[in-house]
Formats: C-alpha cells, structure tokens, sequence
C-alpha cells in the first residue's frame, strides 16, 4: 500500500527498478507508465503470469507499451498477440492513436492462420483487418 501510495513521487529509475520485482498492486501503476523501460521491467516481473498481463492489455495501448512488448519473453504466446492486436485495432481507432500498424507486425508473424483468421473477424480498422487476412492466407499457398 506504501509503494501503491509512493509511486507518484519516485523518480523514473526507481519506477524501472520497482516494476521489475513490484507486488500485484502495482503492476497497473508500471503498465500505465509513459517509459518504455518501466513496462519493460514490468514484463520480466517473475510474479506476472500470462493471465496477469492479459488482463493489464486494454486499448487504448501507449507507444511505450507498444515498444516494450515486443521484445518481452511474452513474444510467442498466441494469445497474447491476439489480446494485443485486439487493444491495438481499438487504438488505431481513436482520433490521434499514437501508434502505427506497423507496429502490429510482430503480432501479425506470430499467428498460425486460423488465429489470424480468428483474430480479423473482430478487428474493425480496414488495414489491420487487411494485413491480418493476407497473413491467413499466406498458409494457403
């Protein structure tokens, strides 16, 4: 409750070094950060689980959650690459996103076709949807 309390008033290093071991509570405070390097330490965090880090990925996604998630030990979950496609489709929707599809490619790569499939059934942005289907069809060839 301390750390959850203190967390406005430490500096970007001590947020870097909390994440990386921070307690349940504060895992929304570190995926929230506007550093790449906190939300990266978050995602090394031992004590985060898949379905912890589910949970945390909810559009709108930031450019330093977009950042840090690709190089994360999460990588080659499927799941979690349609989670993240998902919030980044709600993302792309809003007036200014900050984000750029291109920045769905790493997810894009880590689907098998039904997944990708299954994934562009409910994205709404036409050029993800695009880039999605194309990746299903890919194994048709």
């Amino acid at each position: 409750e301390r750390l959850v309390q203190g967390w406005p008033g430490f500096s970007m290093g001590e947020r870097r070094s909390l994440a990386l071991l921070a307690p349940r509570p504060l895992w929304q405070l570190a995926w929230k950060s506007p550093d790449a390097g906190v939300v990266g330490n978050l995602l090394l965090n031992p004590k985060l689980s898949l379905e912890g880090l589910l949970a945390l990925i909810q559009p709108p996604l930031t450019p330093a959650q977009a950042v840090a998630l690709p190089p994360s030990p999460w990588r080659d979950s499927v799941v979690l690459a349609m989670q993240v496609l998902r919030a980044l489709d709600r993302t792309l929707a809003l007036p200014e996103p900050g984000l750029v599809l291109g920045q769905a490619a790493p997810w894009i790569r880590g689907l098998g076709a039904e997944e990708a499939i299954e994934v562009a059934a409910g994205i709404t942005h036409p050029a993800l949807r695009r880039i999605i289907r194309s990746r299903a069809g890919s194994f048709l060839e």
